[in-house]
């Protein structure tokens, strides 16, 4: 049956027809509408000065409003400024005489006072400022932003802000609040509130230039070169105990021989600042630099010069170089390139006075190798000997030998010692991995220098691995084991032993697939044991071989005859010598629509789907040998089964098409859920 069918109502529907139901859902939306008949305000609160907009109520013809602050309209929808914080009740009349109608509270706030605060509003560039908002407002109004703009184009949001300003100049500061009312939102514009200046060019000469004598006293002259866009205040500091504020101050005198740092202070009028110091030596330099008596070769090092300011020469001799471009510098970095006692010596010149200094250091070798035996084990636990070979001998020298072992880190303050590794994977049964041993050991001479060398040691045993192409099957059963064992390829496999499980054995000393007969049924366990190149082994894990042997098959249906839905019972009848081995039972029938857990020898199926003579095949395995037996026609099925297709276009959702595919019905009725049916 092939029909069409046209909803005209939206709701959901239910189809039905004998063996089934579907639905079909539809949606549908209803409007509320809200009618308002009083005098309204388009503003109830705001911030003086607001303009607000009336209405009055509907159904008027003649109307008038009083603002109650001096002003009055006879318009239906007037327009109302009111200038003046206060609380307005507003009247709506028909005439000035008339009754109120109807009254509006118009509630007008004073707008907000803007202020601003700042951490620092002048100084040098780059100068940074954080600033406060300290706005005065009244408390029905809420602020919902604050927005800050900078002279210089940059912006900042937030309760606070920081902001830095990155050159010279007088800035204005800007700020602006948005509020939960439009007419009280306020923006101010703070004018000259950030002041900030380049730093002076802080600079002055010195009569003797440079300002150094052998010999106290020492008159030394002083003229200011500091340079500002800015008036400039300055304050002097000459270390011989004396101070001045003028632009140039008088000559100084050092009575006594020593080395005096003096220094001049600049200060612009946003106090912005700079320093310029000058070094005046008076009598000999102090010549005179720190370094250990014992250095190690190979290493680089920073001389600390202690002596006073001057010219520097330094001469390091033939074991001891620069390390880097550098020409007589303060603080020189030397490498250590030879070894053995060395001089290195320091003069100091400053106003044509000398003096001279030398140390006497010696550069020490540290080194050292490890000899470890052996270099590969085969297994775990895996003792390994280790050996320190010093490049030199001192009985000074401390050993610290480092092993990694399962995630350990152990220390032995030893020499020569024994380690044993143990197994990382803790497991008796598991698949031997790579394991690269890592060792440190550190050679040191105490408070001088030390070396560090590190070692690696292998312990790799293969990993056997069997691989059979097939693991059950029916007598004889021919299988191929495969090798794919995985070992170390400095180390290749060299023997193979074969084992079968039944008594039988192959050795190969080449790498092949071997075959191999069961002839007998039952449960094999093959494995493979490999060896490598240097005697280590490693046997496989068990792979269990099952053979069996075809069965002959009996089985019964009951009832033979039944209706649509029945239950059937099947029944494993066989009479076989080997009938307690079977392992699986499987029965198809229906168009292979049949169902069971193939450890169930005896289940129960309904016919459901196809009527008529039905053949049942009954399949029953024994490790993996499976053997099987049909019975055409045993079991009839009566009755009818019903089957309705449908089929929707979404351009037409209302239409739809169903089609009548019911098996050995000779009436069908289609119920469509909104109390139509058709046959």
């Amino acid at each position: 049956m092939n029909l069409t069918y046209f909803y005209t109502t939206i709701k959901n529907y239910y189809f039905m027809p004998i063996h089934g139901k579907h639905l079909i859902s539809f949606l549908f939306f209803f409007f509320v509408l809200h009618c308002s008949f009083s005098q309204t305000a388009n503003i109830t609160v705001g911030c003086a000065p607001v303009e607000v907009q009336f209405n009055p109520p509907s159904g008027q013809s003649t109307f008038y409003w009083d603002f109650k602050d001096g002003a009055s309209s006879t318009l239906a929808a007037p327009k109302n400024t009111f200038l003046n914080p206060g609380t307005y009740i507003v009247e709506f009349k028909n005439n000035p005489t008339g009754a109120v109608i109807g009254t509006i509270s118009i509630e007008v706030l004073p707008k907000p006072d803007l202020g601003i605060s700042t951490s620092l509003s002048k100084g040098c560039a780059p100068l940074t400022a954080s600033f406060r908002d300290t706005t005065s407002l009244n408390p029905a109004i809420n602020i919902q932003n604050r927005s800050w703009v900078f002279s210089d184009g940059g912006t900042a949001f937030g309760n606070n802000a920081s902001y830095i300003f990155g050159s010279s100049g007088n800035y204005w500061v800007s700020l602006s609040i948005n509020t939960d009312l439009p007419s009280c939102n306020v923006t101010k514009q703070f004018n000259n509130f950030i002041n900030v200046s380049n730093k002076p060019n802080v600079n002055f000469t010195t009569n003797p230039d440079p300002p150094n004598s052998c010999t106290a006293p020492f008159n030394v002259e002083f003229k200011n070169a500091s340079t500002s866009f800015h008036p400039l205040n300055y304050e002097w500091f000459f270390a011989n105990g004396k101070s001045s504020l003028m632009k140039d101050p008088p000559i100084q005198t050092y009575d006594t021989n020593g080395q005096y740092e003096m220094y001049l202070v600049a200060i612009d009028t946003n106090e912005c600042s700079d320093t310029l110091t000058r070094n005046i030596s008076v009598g000999s330099p102090l010549a005179e630099f720190e370094l250990p008596d014992t250095l190690c070769k190979g290493n680089a090092i920073t001389i600390q010069n202690k002596s006073s300011i001057g010219l520097y020469q330094w001469d390091f001799g033939d074991s001891i170089q620069y390390n880097g471009q550098q020409i007589n510098p303060r603080n020189p970095s030397i490498l250590l390139k030879g070894t053995g006692l060395e001089t290195i010596y320091l003069t100091v010149t400053t106003g044509g006075c000398s003096s001279s200094f030398s140390k006497d250091v010696f550069i020490e070798e540290v080194g050292v190798a490890i000899l470890a035996d052996p270099i590969y084990s085969c297994q775990f636990p895996a003792p390994i000997n280790y050996k320190a070979i010093p490049i030199l001998q001192n009985p000074k020298y401390q050993y610290s030998w480092t092993f990694r072992d399962t995630g350990n880190i152990l220390n032995y303050d030893v020499k020569d010692t024994i380690f044993e590794y143990s197994n990382p994977f803790n497991k008796k049964y598991d698949i031997n991995d790579r394991v690269i041993v890592k060792t440190d050991l550190q050679i040191v001479l105490p408070g001088i220098c030390s070396s560090l060398e590190k070692s690696e040691e292998v312990i790799w045993p293969p990993n056997a691995r069997l691989m059979p192409d097939k693991v059950d099957g029916c007598l004889p059963l021919e299988v191929t084991f495969h090798d794919s064992s995985l070992f170390d390829q400095d180390h290749p496999l060299v023997k193979w032993e074969w084992h079968f499980g039944d008594g039988n054995s192959i050795v190969n000393q080449y790498d092949s697939a071997v075959k191999h007969t069961y002839t007998q049924i039952g449960h094999y366990d093959a494995y493979l044991i490999v060896t490598n190149s240097l005697g280590c082994t490693d046997t496989s894990y068990v792979i269990t071989i099952m053979v069996g042997d075809k069965i002959n098959l009996d089985f019964s249906v009951a009832p033979t005859d039944v209706c649509v839905g029945d239950p059937v019972q099947f029944t494993d009848l066989t009479n076989d010598l080997l009938k307690d081995s079977i392992d699986a039972w499987h029965y198809y029938s229906e168009s292979d629509r049949t169902f069971s857990c193939f450890q169930e020898p005896n289940p129960k199926w309904r016919f459901r789907s196809e009527i008529g003579y039905q053949a049942v095949n009954f399949t029953a395995g024994y490790n993996g040998c499976f053997s099987s037996i049909v019975k055409d026609s045993a079991v009839k099925v009566n009755g009818a089964v019903a089957r309705l297709d449908y089929l929707m276009d979404c351009s037409t959702p209302f239409e739809v098409s169903f089609r009548d595919s019911s098996l050995g019905a000779n009436l069908s009725e289609i119920q469509f859920g909104d109390g139509n049916t058709a046959e």
